[in-house]
């Protein structure tokens, strides 16, 4: 890129010079307009593509919009304005909850990239975006046709979405994001600054509700068993980076074909397990959850000190028919307990999770020392080290020895104080 165009750049960014800005982008039809004139070209126009210059580098650009009432699996996209409203409704601290945040201001974005590491050589080719509007879901791509290409990868992305708010996610807050920041020091003096994003990655979410269900928290398997979903001739994640590489070689659009669909598969999937993620956390009644997401859904509320949904989901875990169940519920509950300071409610849930031998040796420990310093029977704090002690065989081999030395000192301690 020359100086002249840089400084034509900066007096856009800066908003110094408005005209240039008109008259960057009146060239830029110009170009698209004499570039769509072969039959690669046209071949782009068919996939909904079109080609977006900048200076000497372009980039291919498609955009699909899809009305609201489409449905993805088991949703339609138009929930997404149900799913915000609940968490306005709820008033529920959690790190997915868009209470402030207007269905529009979400950017569902991924990108597919030539390795699955960060190191030299591999780098982002494709990037994309859905956002839901109030007349359909606009769906964005934009692939880089080679390496050379970089700076207007970026320039077109970051020009669409610097208005917009939050980045929705699958694995994008350790992955996608980080290549993002990466690629942009590199063309940074050639394009707009990126956004300060909030972020939701919705594969914590995913691993916390369905990772003992589930074969595996990949994307496709989370679409066929929770959104029911199902990829019909898609291509093979494996596949993508070869496919791209042989495109760079040859620039056939079909190459591509396969790609973009299978990308923009992975943004639409993002809007709809957004929904069902929110409705599970909101409790819809449309949406009730299994066993096991109750626990789960408990547990997590508890972590962030949401005890009203903390305690209606843990109480249906204990009403479980699956026993294991059951036996983590009583116990996360005891310790939700706890953290109230309802310590005579609480005792009552870990002596039952002793009971059913679960997590015998920490349930214990809490008895005894509830047992000495609230209710003051030592004896009773004697029993309850001793049942700890007991169950220390089934207490993890790396917190085994700790404890074993911190409740011998309790036992010491404890048969000290009775024979004054």
């Amino acid at each position: 890129m020359n100086i002249r165009s840089k400084l034509s750049r900066l007096k856009v960014h800066t908003g110094i010079e408005e005209k240039s800005k008109s008259s960057l982008k009146e060239q830029s039809r110009g170009d698209e307009d004499s570039l769509f004139t072969s039959e690669t070209d046209q071949q782009w126009e068919t996939f909904g593509a079109r080609i977006k210059r900048l200076d000497e580098q372009y980039v291919i650009s498609r955009e699909i919009i899809y009305p609201l009432t489409d449905q993805h699996g088991k949703y339609t996209f138009g929930q997404l304005f149900e799913a915000c409203s609940l968490w306005k409704q709820g008033n529920i601290n959690h790190p997915l909850s868009a209470a402030d945040i207007e269905p529009d201001q979400l950017i569902f974005f991924d990108t597919e990239t030539t390795g699955l590491y960060t190191g030299a050589g591999h780098h982002i080719f494709l990037l994309g975006y859905a956002q839901v509007k109030s007349d359909g879901v606009y769906v964005k791509q934009y692939l880089l046709p080679g390496p050379e290409s970089e700076a207007a990868l970026y320039y077109y992305f970051l020009s669409e979405v610097d208005n917009l708010s939050h980045l929705v996610t699958y694995n994008g807050k350790a992955f996608d994001w980080p290549q993002v920041k990466t690629r942009h020091t590199f063309v940074r003096d050639q394009v707009p600054k990126l956004p300060a994003f909030g972020h939701f990655d919705l594969l914590h979410a995913a691993r916390r509700l369905w990772s003992h269900e589930l074969p595996s928290c990949k994307l496709p398997i989370v679409e066929e068993h929770k959104l029911n979903f199902a990829r019909k001739h898609d291509t093979p994640s494996y596949l993508v980076p070869m496919l791209y590489f042989d495109f760079v070689k040859e620039q056939d659009p079909t190459l591509m074909e396969g790609v973009l669909k299978h990308h923009e598969w992975d943004l639409l999937s993002l809007i709809t397990l957004y929904c069902k993620l929110s409705f599970k956390l909101t409790d819809h009644p449309d949406e009730l959850s299994n066993d096991s997401e109750s626990y789960e859904l408990g547990r997590w509320y508890a972590s962030l000190g949401e005890i009203e949904p903390a305690t209606r989901f843990l109480k249906r875990g204990m009403l479980s028919s699956q026993g294991d169940i059951v036996s983590k519920s009583i116990f996360e509950y005891a310790e939700l307990l706890k953290k109230q300071k309802k310590l005579r409610e609480a005792l009552i849930y870990y002596q039952q999770s002793i009971d059913l031998e679960y997590r015998v040796t920490e349930a214990a420990l809490e008895c005894a020392k509830m047992m000495e310093h609230s209710e003051k029977y030592l004896l009773s704090a004697i029993d309850f080290t001793r049942i700890a002690l007991n169950g220390l065989s089934s207490v993890s081999i790396k917190k085994r020895s700790k404890l074993q030395l911190d409740l011998t000192k309790r036992m010491n301690r404890l048969e000290s104080k009775l024979r004054k």
